[in-house]
C-alpha cells in the first residue's frame, strides 16, 4: 500500500471504482464422502464472506455448490479494489516531538517513520487540552484480486471436516486430497497456490464420459453451470436433486414433504454428477425377511430407494441412482441387481442363523462385551437400567402389565448387540431385536419397547409411541448420563461419542410428550447409586442436571426465536432462563448444599413457562406491576448481607409496618396457588399484594439510613417479598427491558 499526505489533491484520492462481474471459486478433489459436502459450504460461505467483510469490500449475492469432486462458490459484483480510506494515528504530544528550536526529536522522526511520514509532514493538533502530533494518511485501496489471492488459501485450509487426510507431510491436511483450483475474478484468474496446486481457469468434465479439462473464459456462474453441463456435470445441486425427484417420480413420491428416504436422497444427491434413475428387481422370496432387513440392505450401504405399494407394503423392487447417462445395455443395472441380492443372501443367512437360538439365551454373552472401561460390560449397563426402569414404575405407577413388559423389554433390550445380523448392519439394533422377540414368542408390548428403547435417535425421530418402549427409553438414557458423564466421558462442540446431548434432548422429549411428573434429579440419583464404587458419587447429580440445563436452553432455542420474530412482548428465552436459573435462596431447601432446580419436574416448568408468558403477551398490567414489584425489592437488597428474620420492633414507619403486614396476609395465599400449579394466579395475587405497598414504601421510607439494623431489616423485609416470588415460581428479574 502507498501511503499519501491528506494535502494530495483530489484527484489522487479519489476514483471511480468500475465493478467487475462475478468471483469464482472452484475447489476440485477426489470424491469427497455425501455427509461432508453440506457443512463444508456452509464454513467456505462464512469464511467468504467474513473475509469480504474485514476487507472493506462490498458483495453481492454469494451462493455454493457442489458436486462430489468439487466445491463451488460464486460472489456477485465484487469491486475492482477497496475504497481509497484515510488512516489517522496520534503521535507523541508536540513537546516531545519537537525540540524548543521546532526541530525533531528522535521521538518524533520515529513516529513519522513508522507512518511512512517526513516529520514536517506531521500535522498539530489539540486533543483534551494538550497540543500532539498527528499522521493523516491516505491509503490506497488493495486490489480485490491481490486481497483473495492473501485470503483465500487460509480459508481453504480451515474448512472443517469430521476427518481429514494428510499429504505432503503434516503440513497440510483436507478431507481429501485436491486436484485442482479454479479462481476467477471477471475474467482474471486469481493467483493462489494450496497444498501445491496452483489455481487456473480450468474444471474437470464427468470422470467418465468427459474428463478432459473445460476451460472458463469469466466468472460468468450460469456461463459455468452450462459449460459444466455440455461436459455431464451439473454442478448446481438443487438442479441435480430435481433430475433425480423427476426421475424417480414414476415409482416414489420423492417430493413429498414426508418422503420416508429424504435424507438418502440428499446422500445420492451429493453422490452423482449426472444422474441417472433405473428401477431394477429382486426375488420375492426375499420378502419372507422383517421388512426392515430387507430395507437396511438396500439403503445402509448401496443407497438404493426401496419401493411400496399403495397400502404401504415393501414390494421387491427398487430404485438406484447412477453416475452416468445412460445404461443402453442394462449392465449398471443387472450389476446393481446383484449386489443387492448378495447383501440379501448374507441377510437371509443371518436372519436363520441368528434365530437358531432365541434372544433370551443371547444375553449372558452381553457380559463379554464392554460398554466402558470404568463401568463395565453392557450386561452390566442392562442391569442398572433395570433398577432405574423400576423407580419409574414406581414414581409413575404404571400398572403390573407395564412393569412386566419393561422389566422383560430391558432384558432383552441389548441382546440383539450379539446376533450376527447387527455385526453387519449396526442400523438394525432394537428394530431387529424386536423382530427377533416376536418370532420368539415375546409379547408385542415387550418386543415394541424393544424396538423403541433407543428412540428418538435424533430431532426428526418420533419419541417411543408405547408406554413401556418410553419407559425403557428413559432408564436406558438415565443410565447413560449418570455412567459416563461420572466415569469422565467428554462431550465437546465436536465429540459426544455415546450420544449423551442426544440421550438427554431424548429425556426431556419424552417427559414431555408422555406429561410424566418426574424428579429429574431424584431420577439421576438412583442411576448413580447403581454404579461402580470407582466411578460412584452421589453429588454428580448437581452436575448432571447441569447438563440437563444447558439442552433444556438448546431445545428452547428456536421456538424462542419463532416467538421473538412473531413480536412477541417479551423473548421467550429470557423467560426460560428466569425459569431455569438456580434459587437464588438455597438456605430454605431442606439440604441447604443442594440448590433448587426449577425444571426438576419439565411438566412443571412447561406450567409455570406458559402461565407467565400468557401474563406477559395478555396481561399487560399485571405483567408491569409484577416485574416492578420483584426488581425493585431484588435490587435495593442484592449484595447484603442479611440477618435470618425480621425485628418487628425495628419497624416503626407506617409504610414499613403496612408493607411487612401486607407480607403476612399475602404469603400464604400466593405459596398455595403455586402448591395447586396455578402460576398466573399466584402472579395476580402476588401484585395484588404487594405493588401498592411496595411502592409507598420505597416513596415514604428511606431504606440506606446510617443504622446498621435498621437498614438490614428494611433490606431483608424487601428480600423476604422477592424471594417469595423467586423462590416459589421464578426469577424474574432476569427478564429486563419489559
Amino acid at each position: 500500500m502507498t501511503p499519501r499526505l491528506e494535502s494530495a489533491s483530489p484527484e489522487t484520492t479519489s476514483k471511480e471504482r468500475r465493478p467487475v462481474p462475478d468471483f469464482l471459486l472452484e475447489i476440485q478433489t477426489e470424491e469427497l464422502p455425501a455427509g461432508y459436502v453440506a457443512p463444508a459450504l456452509a464454513a467456505l460461505e462464512q469464511a467468504f464472506r467474513s473475509a469480504i467483510d474485514g476487507g472493506r469490500l462490498s458483495v453481492g449475492a454469494i451462493r455454493t455448490t457442489c458436486t462430489p469432486r468439487r466445491l463451488t462458490l460464486h460472489a456477485a459484483d465484487l469491486p475492482e479494489a477497496q475504497a481509497d480510506h484515510t488512516r489517522e494515528a496520534r503521535g507523541p504530544a508536540v513537546r516531545i516531538a519537537f525540540d524548543e528550536a521546532g526541530n525533531p526529536t528522535k521521538a518524533g522522526i520515529g513516529f513519522a517513520r513508522s507512518q511512512g511520514l517526513e516529520p514536517t509532514q506531521l500535522i498539530r493538533r489539540e486533543d483534551n487540552g494538550n497540543e500532539y502530533t498527528f499522521a493523516v494518511v491516505q491509503v490506497q485501496g488493495e486490489r480485490t484480486a491481490d486481497l483473495l489471492s492473501g485470503v483465500l488459501p487460509g480459508i481453504i485450509a480451515g474448512l472443517p471436516w469430521p476427518k481429514s487426510m494428510h499429504w505432503r507431510g503434516k503440513a497440510f491436511t483436507f478431507a481429501r486430497p485436491i486436484r485442482g483450483l479454479m479462481a476467477i475474478l471477471g475474467g482474471e484468474v486469481v493467483a493462489l497456490e494450496t497444498a501445491g496446486v496452483a489455481s487456473g481457469r480450468t474444471t474437470p468434465g464427468h470422470p467418465f464420459e468427459a474428463p478432459d479439462p473445460i476451460e472458463i473464459p469469466s466468472a460468468d456462474f450460469e456461463a459455468y453451470t452450462d459449460a459444466l453441463r455440455a461436459a455431464r456435470v451439473l454442478v448446481d445441486r438443487a438442479e441435480r436433486r430435481a433430475a433425480i425427484v423427476a426421475g424417480m417420480k414414476p415409482v416414489l413420491d420423492a417430493d413429498d414433504p414426508d418422503f420416508a428416504y429424504g435424507d438418502l436422497l440428499d446422500e445420492v444427491t451429493d453422490l452423482v454428477e449426472w444422474p441417472l434413475v433405473l428401477r431394477g428387481h429382486f426375488d420375492e422370496a426375499y420378502l419372507e425377511l422383517p421388512a426392515p432387513v430387507v430395507v437396511a440392505a438396500m439403503t445402509g450401504h448401496q443407497r438404493y430407494f426401496p419401493v411400496h405399494d399403495a397400502d404401504g407394503a415393501l414390494t421387491s423392487a427398487f430404485v438406484v441412482v447412477a453416475n452416468r447417462s445412460a445404461d443402453d445395455d442394462g449392465t449398471i443395472l443387472a450389476g446393481n441387481e446383484r449386489v443387492l441380492v448378495g447383501r440379501l443372501d448374507d441377510a437371509r443367512f443371518f436372519w436363520h442363523e441368528d434365530r437358531k437360538r432365541p434372544l433370551a439365551d443371547r444375553v449372558p454373552a452381553l457380559a463379554k462385551v464392554v460398554y466402558q472401561e470404568d463401568l463395565g460390560s453392557v450386561l452390566d449397563k442392562v442391569g442398572r437400567v433395570k433398577a432405574v426402569a423400576e423407580a419409574l414404575c414406581d414414581r409413575i405407577g404404571v400398572d403390573d402389565a407395564v412393569r412386566e413388559a419393561v422389566l422383560r423389554a430391558v432384558h432383552l433390550s441389548k441382546a440383539d448387540l450379539v446376533t450376527e445380523m447387527v455385526g453387519e448392519f449396526p442400523e438394525l439394533q432394537g428394530t431387529i431385536g424386536r423382530a427377533y422377540a416376536l418370532a420368539d414368542g415375546e409379547p408385542l408390548a415387550v418386543a415394541d419397547a424393544i424396538a423403541e428403547h433407543y428412540q428418538p435417535w435424533g430431532e426428526k425421530d418420533e419419541p417411543p409411541s408405547t408406554e413401556a418402549g418410553a419407559i425403557a427409553a428413559l432408564a436406558d438414557k438415565f443410565d447413560s448420563l449418570a455412567a459416563c458423564l461420572s466415569a469422565g466421558v467428554k462431550v465437546t462442540g465436536s465429540a459426544d461419542p455415546y450420544g449423551l446431548r442426544r440421550q438427554a434432548l431424548g429425556i426431556i422429549r419424552i417427559v414431555r410428550a408422555r406429561k410424566y411428573g418426574l424428579s429429574l434429579s431424584q431420577a439421576f440419583k438412583v442411576a448413580l447409586d447403581r454404579l461402580p464404587e470407582a466411578v460412584r458419587n452421589m453429588r454428580f447429580a448437581f452436575e448432571l442436571m447441569d447438563f440437563m440445563r444447558d439442552r433444556l436452553v438448546n431445545s428452547e432455542l428456536r421456538p424462542s426465536i419463532e416467538v421473538a420474530l412473531k413480536g412477541s412482548r417479551i423473548p421467550r428465552m429470557r423467560l426460560v432462563l428466569a425459569l431455569l436459573d438456580y434459587s437464588p435462596y438455597e438456605s430454605d431447601t431442606e439440604d441447604p448444599e443442594r440448590p433448587e432446580f426449577r425444571f426438576d419436574d419439565l411438566v412443571d416448568f412447561d406450567k409455570r413457562l406458559e402461565d407467565l408468558a400468557g401474563l406477559a403477551e395478555h396481561q399487560h398490567t399485571v405483567w408491569d406491576a409484577l416485574i416492578e414489584v420483584v426488581e425493585r425489592c431484588y435490587k435495593i437488597a442484592r449484595d447484603a448481607d442479611l440477618p435470618e428474620s425480621i425485628d418487628e420492633s425495628l419497624l416503626t414507619e407506617p409504610a414499613e409496618q403496612a408493607l411487612y403486614s401486607a407480607f403476612r396476609a399475602g404469603a400464604q395465599a400466593v405459596r398455595e396457588a403455586v402448591e395447586r400449579g396455578d402460576y398466573a394466579d399466584a402472579s395476580r395475587l402476588y401484585v395484588d399484594a404487594f405493588a401498592e405497598p411496595v411502592h409507598a414504601f420505597f416513596d415514604e421510607v428511606f431504606v440506606n439510613v446510617d443504622d446498621p439494623a435498621l437498614r438490614a431489616n428494611r433490606m431483608l423485609l424487601c428480600r423476604l417479598i422477592h424471594r417469595l416470588y423467586a423462590r416459589n415460581i421464578a426469577s424474574l428479574e432476569l427478564v429486563p427491558g419489559t
